[in-house]
């Protein structure tokens, strides 16, 4: 919720209590995208990919967590590597599309809205 809500120094402070605390948390991945989406609004791009990258590798199929890298490749203008992770991302939800993408990600700041709609169009998300 932090991270949503745009308390991002906040978000990275609980979840690496919380990470600290549940090391074999089976939804660790989940921390760890977290974690990099924080980064993400925080303008600390690589240190999202570097979250990002983490979280999939544990967990392949978390879709979000394929998002906050795309969303990160294209902050740090690796627009291809940007447009691999959403190549992912689509294979796993299909119907994403910059005009629904409220429905996964309840960001509430305008500014952070159009800055995650922003990178994952430069990823190639479609409208």
């Amino acid at each position: 919720m932090q991270v949503w809500l745009g308390r991002q120094d906040r978000a990275i402070e609980h979840i690496g209590h919380a990470m600290s605390l549940s090391p074999q948390d089976p939804q660790f991945a989940m921390m760890q995208a977290a974690t990099g989406c924080a980064h993400f609004f925080a303008g600390r791009a690589p240190e999202a990919v570097d979250w990002a990258e983490r979280a999939v590798l544990l967990q392949p199929n978390y879709w979000i967590a394929w998002c906050v890298l795309a969303a990160g490749r294209a902050a740090i203008g690796d627009v291809a590597g940007a447009g691999h992770a959403l190549r992912r991302v689509l294979r796993i939800d299909p119907d994403l599309r910059l005009s629904n993408l409220s429905r996964a990600f309840p960001i509430v700041g305008q500014a952070d809205i159009a800055k995650w709609a922003g990178a994952l169009r430069i990823a190639g998300l479609p409208d």
